[in-house]
């Protein structure tokens, strides 16, 4: 996600999947940018802040997040991460642009195009697990084999990108 974000906002890149929230950031980066919702729909994702049911520190976790939702801490938290706020009073507090932005409140027919991931059937996700098992296997068809080739690919891909960053970046200096 990082190397996407640092592409998009350095003007490496021309289109990407990104959240709603760091696309607010990015164009503040690089004013060239956009935003754009599909007109086919996109997810609708709440971000939340959880409680293990095992937890040993419920009353601290629960504190917490108590303070989390004070309208200037949770504008503060707002305006940091560029992400939408469910709570009136603190998106009421926000500056115009952030309060108004269409990225971070999106109108009625946004929401209408809309829908949120749910559950897949638990068939559906044991079918998954299955091939997910299969490819990562090491069986007499060799595919587990597949998998370690992919990631030494991609390590090696990492590498040379370090590699090449770190060239550029000891050329700038000079």
């Amino acid at each position: 996600m990082d190397e996407i974000f640092d592409k998009m906002a350095g003007g490496e890149a021309a289109l990407a999947p990104y959240y709603a929230g760091d696309a607010i950031t990015m164009i503040q980066d690089n004013p060239d940018l956009a935003f754009v919702f599909p007109k086919e729909g996109s997810n609708l994702y709440v971000d939340a802040m959880c409680i293990p049911k095992n937890c040993k520190n419920k009353e601290a976790a629960e504190i917490f997040i108590n303070y989390m939702c004070e309208t200037d801490v949770a504008a503060a938290n707002c305006d940091y991460t560029g992400y939408s706020t469910p709570i009136d009073e603190v998106r009421e507090s926000l500056d115009d642009e952030l309060k108004n932005s269409p990225i971070a409140y999106p109108d009625a027919d946004v929401i209408e195009r809309s829908e949120v991931f749910t559950t897949l059937p638990a068939e559906v996700n044991a079918a998954m697990d299955q091939g997910w098992s299969d490819m990562k296997s090491f069986d007499e068809n060799g595919s587990g084999w597949m998998v370690v080739g992919l990631m030494a690919i991609a390590l090696a891909l990492s590498c040379f990108n370090i590699w090449r960053k770190l060239r550029a970046k000891m050329r700038n200096d000079y």
